[in-house]
This record gives C-alpha cells, sequence and structure tokens, in this order.
C-alpha cells in the first residue's frame, strides 16, 4: 500500500481525496441544475453519497490488492470492486454531464428565461392596455352624459354612490392600476447573473410567477368590480340615454408558461469537456489503489519478486 506520511495519509490518498472532492462539487451542482425545487440540502446529500459509495470501492479495491491471504479470491473481490466502480461512475454521471452541457448552453437558456420573463410583462401590459381604454371610454361616456341633458336612473346612481366629481378619474385610475411586479424585476437580474448554485431557484420562482401573476390580474380584475364598482361600462342608445350596464370586459386568455425550469430539467446532453473532466477526476480517485503495492505472497507456482508500485 502506498507509503503514509507522518499524518498517516500519503499524498496518493490526498490525491484521490481531491478528485473525490470534485466528483461530489460539480455532481452538487449537475443534481440542483436539474432539480425542480432548486433545493440544495437533497442536492448535497446526494452528492455525498455518491462520493461515499465510490470512495468505499475504492477503499476495497485498494484492501483486495494488498492483501496477504487467499490471493486468489481477493483477486476476484479487486477485480469485481474495479468494475462496480466503474458501472457506478458512469451510472450516476448525468449530474456531472448535465453541469457542464448548462455552461456550454448559458445564452439559450437565458434567451428561454428572458422569453418567458418577457410573456409575464406582455400580461401585465394587455391588462393596462385593457383597463386604460376601458377606463378612458368610461370617464369620456360619464363626462358627455354629465354634458347632457338627458338624465338616468343607474348614472345618477353611480354618480352618487362613487362621488364622481373632477377627480374620479385619477382615484378610479389609482385604484385599478397594477402595483410594479419587484419580485419579477429580481428575477431578471438573476437570469443574467446565471449563477449556477441558484439557477435551479430562480427557474422554480419564475415558474410560480407565470400562474401567479396570472392570478394576480385576475383577482384585480375582481376587486376592481366587487370592492370598487370599477371600471363601468356606460353606453347611450340610439335615442341618447345612457345608462350603466355592468363592467367594462378585460380579456386576458391565458396564464404563460414555464420555459426555464423545462429546459433546464431536459438537460442532459453531454460535451467533450464533461467527459475529460470525469476521466481525469476519475483517474485521480484511483490513484491510491494504482499505488498500493501487491500482496508479497504468491502461489506456489510463481517465485517471489520484488514489490509492484510506487511510494508516495
Amino acid at each position: 500500500m502506498a507509503k503514509a506520511n507522518t499524518n498517516n495519509v500519503s499524498i496518493a490518498n490526498v490525491i484521490s481525496m481531491l478528485g473525490l472532492a470534485g466528483v461530489a462539487v460539480i455532481t452538487f451542482f449537475g443534481i440542483l441544475l436539474g432539480s425542480a425545487d432548486g433545493a440544495i440540502g437533497t442536492a448535497a446529500l446526494l452528492a455525498a453519497a455518491l462520493a461515499a459509495v465510490l470512495a468505499c470501492l475504492l477503499v476495497v479495491s485498494m484492501k483486495a490488492k494488498a492483501a496477504d491471504d487467499n490471493r486468489d479470491k481477493w483477486r476476484i473481490v479487486e477485480i469485481a470492486t474495479l468494475a462496480a466502480y466503474i458501472a457506478v461512475a458512469l451510472m450516476f454521471s448525468t449530474p456531472l454531464h448535465r453541469f457542464f452541457y448548462v455552461k456550454s448552453q448559458q445564452q439559450q437558456l437565458q434567451q428561454q428565461a428572458r422569453q418567458e420573463i418577457s410573456d409575464i410583462q406582455q400580461l401585465y401590459a394587455d391588462y393596462e392596455q385593457q383597463r386604460k381604454a376601458a377606463l378612458d371610454n368610461a370617464v369620456q361616456q360619464m363626462t358627455n352624459y354629465q354634458n347632457s341633458k338627458t338624465k338616468s336612473m343607474s348614472m345618477d346612481a353611480y354618480i352618487q354612490k362613487m362621488h364622481v366629481d373632477e377627480k374620479w378619474a385619477a382615484k378610479a385610475d389609482k385604484l385599478t392600476k397594477l402595483r410594479s411586479d419587484a419580485e419579477l424585476k429580481q428575477l431578471a437580474q438573476s437570469v443574467e447573473d446565471f449563477k449556477l448554485l441558484s439557477l435551479a431557484q430562480t427557474a422554480a420562482r419564475l415558474a410560480e410567477k407565470d400562474s401567479t401573476a396570472y392570478l394576480d390580474v385576475m383577482q384585480k380584475i375582481q376587486a376592481n368590480q366587487a370592492e370598487h364598482d370599477l371600471i363601468p361600462r356606460f353606453v347611450n342608445d340610439a335615442a341618447g340615454a345612457y345608462t350603466q350596464d355592468g363592467f367594462a370586459q378585460i380579456n386576458i386568455q391565458r396564464a404563460p408558461q414555464p420555459r426555464l425550469q423545462p429546459a433546464l430539467q431536459k438537460a442532459s446532453g453531454s460535451t467533450a469537456i464533461s467527459w475529460i473532466v470525469m476521466v481525469v477526476l476519475h483517474m485521480l480517485i484511483l490513484f491510491s489503489y494504482v499505488v498500493t503495492r501487491h500482496s508479497d505472497i504468491v502461489g506456489p507456482s510463481q517465485k517471489n519478486g520484488p514489490k509492484g508500485g510506487l511510494d508516495l
């Protein structure tokens, strides 16, 4: 086995630990990027579990290689353990590849997120455009009625109830206007920053914002009518008689659809750099196995020879 230093940890052990740390960190980010909620704890536990399994297989393979008794049986264990190591490394390499694939697709992913944000902004813009047009029409019709000589019970009732005066239009505009969405601005900045640690959380928040933005607008329309009696719809017939005919219709078709989150979860491709990094990291991990010496005990048909391996 590789020679230990004064702290009972060899240079080969340090190299293997660095390899394990590299696999764990990149796997952590890969799992995190593919998660639905961007939960750091879950990704950390899964990455640590993979590193622990690889470490156990490494230790067993080193022990089997250096075993003194039952050499033939330990040889089987050694080969089986190495095969298991390779299988585990390949089977659970998807997060590692995802990490580098996401990095290579940064511009495309950002464009998807920008479009998603634009869809939400368009939802707000559609409401504002229809709201403003409906309110301008209501104000104009109210002005026309007040300047006319006709009388209408429904119009007079509305004027009395809403205390319609010269400030009514400004009050109605303030009551029906949407508040600025500060969270959406933060999400837009997060997309531009493209920090891998928080990218999945940004995607999850955007996906939630798609539905909550739509619900906020629909609730705003309902609140305008139920709480403020806005925005009224005034009509006049051919004879010039004015009436209040319910409320103006604001049509919002549907909620925006998530774009960034599904794009991240489907990002399962690989790149040349991901394969290179994967091979290098696992070579570092297995370095302790490579330099571990075979046992001096040999079979009856074999001759004793010098130990193999390298002291590090």
